[in-house]
């Protein structure tokens, strides 16, 4: 993808660091004091319980992150400070670990999350023009995991003028 110009040097960075971090969330979630899910059968390249091609399995949110950034030229509106932002992570993070031995902080976490980027606006250029919409219905949309997630993201993006 470098090779092609189609990801900077830089962004590499981000692919790999999502590639580690999705690796050890599933090392983490498959092993044997959590077992929240198992790989049937033995894979010839692992790691602990983990086949190696879980962790490509996020490798490519940061391989569309990294330069969906530069290429839609994002830009936001109303953006938390850094340090809220920073914080909120940490929690989510903490929560996706320790869930399984206190208690389960998810819903405060979503409800920190609307609060927090509630008012904050996403932009981005398509097809030379600036369009926005709100960053909740952006991140909204995007968990749902459905395929048709560009198409509704892009007709937000071209109705919201």
């Amino acid at each position: 993808m470098v090779l092609t110009k189609l990801e900077q040097p830089r962004e590499i960075i981000t692919i790999i660091s999502f590639h580690l971090v999705g690796l050890g969330m599933e090392i983490f979630k498959t092993s044997g004091s959590i077992q929240s899910w198992t790989y049937p059968g033995d894979a010839f390249f692992h790691a602990a319980n983990v086949p190696l091609f879980s962790g490509f399995m996020y490798a490519p949110v940061g391989s569309y992150i990294a330069p969906a950034w530069r290429v839609f030229d994002l830009s936001f509106t109303h953006y938390p400070r850094r340090l809220y932002t920073i914080f909120l992570a940490l929690a989510i993070y903490q929560n996706f670990f320790t869930h399984h031995y206190t208690y389960d902080i998810r819903y405060l976490l979503f409800a920190a999350v609307l609060v927090l980027y509630g008012r904050t606006w996403v932009y981005c250029t398509l097809h030379k023009t600036r369009r926005r919409m709100p960053l909740y219905y952006g991140l909204f949309t995007a968990s749902r995991g459905s395929s048709s997630r560009v198409r509704i993201i892009t007709t937000f993006f071209i109705k919201m003028v």
